[in-house]
């Protein structure tokens, strides 16, 4: 951060340069007085400080493997043109968009559009009873919007299933 007496517009103003912004943009804000600057200036700094103490902790407790993935998914979101700001509200904003029918409507009006899609019955069977039990788990009045990863693995890891059994 760098703090300067600037001319802003005709006016003698003092200026704090903050590091460069989410999209790489330079940051600057403008102040009056001296001691405005300062004072903005050591309570971003202090910011910083904390933000990266817990971006700290945050990313040690993530596995290796963890760690990889994040850094692979941040490096496509970039070469996409997106930030991970602009990820995270589009999928909030999305979400919103979603139908908010309950699951055990979802799951029965999906069942009903399979019937007569010549499935085998040994297949229909299998598909109606995990679809329920995965209904009756992750609970029949929850929004669809709502389900989330979370649900489903929860879901997968309390039957205490083969691996070939979770991956159907």
């Amino acid at each position: 951060m760098k703090l300067r007496q600037v001319t802003n517009h005709g006016l003698k103003r003092w200026r704090v340069d903050l590091s460069e912004g989410e999209a790489g943009q330079r940051v600057r804000k403008f102040f009056d007085t001296k001691d405005a600057a300062e004072d903005f200036a050591r309570k971003s700094a202090q910011a910083v400080r904390e933000h990266g103490r817990r971006f700290a902790r945050y990313w040690q407790a993530l596995s290796p493997l963890a760690q990889a993935d994040t850094i692979n998914q941040i490096e496509r979101l970039s070469r996409l043109g997106y930030s991970l700001r602009a990820a995270a509200d589009f999928i909030e904003s999305s979400r919103k968009l979603l139908p908010s029918v309950p699951l055990e409507k979802a799951v029965a009006d999906f069942m009903a559009d399979k019937e007569g899609r010549g499935l085998r019955s040994r297949s229909f069977r299998k598909l109606r009873a995990s679809l329920a039990m995965f209904r009756d788990c992750a609970g029949p009045k929850l929004p669809l919007r709502d389900v989330a990863e979370t649900h489903v693995r929860e879901f997968l890891s309390l039957n205490g299933w083969a691996a070939a059994t979770r991956k159907t």
